[in-house]
């Protein structure tokens, strides 16, 4: 005997396969489909909460830290506390002038040159970051 139960998770279905000699009784089949229905959900909850740490720590644009991850990131490192730890702040001077006058649309290219530029210069040793529309950290 065989019974197959389907559940979706991550906007995808998902099949068990139960083989057996014996005929599972229908309150085992509803209670196995409402336990893969919460695993489901549950695959779901961790997927959301994975989305929302990216949203609240990582820039949408560049995809560097946010200030909140920065501000995370300075918390880590101060417990490791280095000698030779420093911080740089970049502001991009007339950003709102390139925004009026070429379009955001440009802006949003220098924004995203800039962020590629300081990660590759500072890849594995520092934490890059911008933590407004116009200013990086590292």
């Amino acid at each position: 005997h065989s019974v197959s139960f389907f559940f979706r998770a991550k906007q995808q279905q998902y099949v068990i396969c139960l083989e057996g000699e014996h005929i599972i009784e229908h309150a085992l089949m509803q209670y196995i489909d409402l336990l893969l229905t919460n695993v489901g959900v549950g695959l779901d909850n961790v997927l959301l909460v994975d989305r929302l740490r990216n949203v609240a720590f990582k820039d949408s644009l560049t995809g560097l830290c946010s200030r909140n991850g920065f501000i995370a990131a300075l918390e880590r490192l101060q417990k490791n506390t280095n000698a030779h730890d420093y911080l740089v702040l970049i502001d991009i001077a007339r950003l709102a002038d390139i925004n009026e006058g070429l379009s955001h649309d440009i802006g949003n290219l220098l924004l995203v040159a800039v962020a590629q530029r300081l990660q590759a210069q500072h890849q594995q040793t520092q934490v890059v970051a911008r933590l407004g529309a116009d200013l990086f950290a590292v």
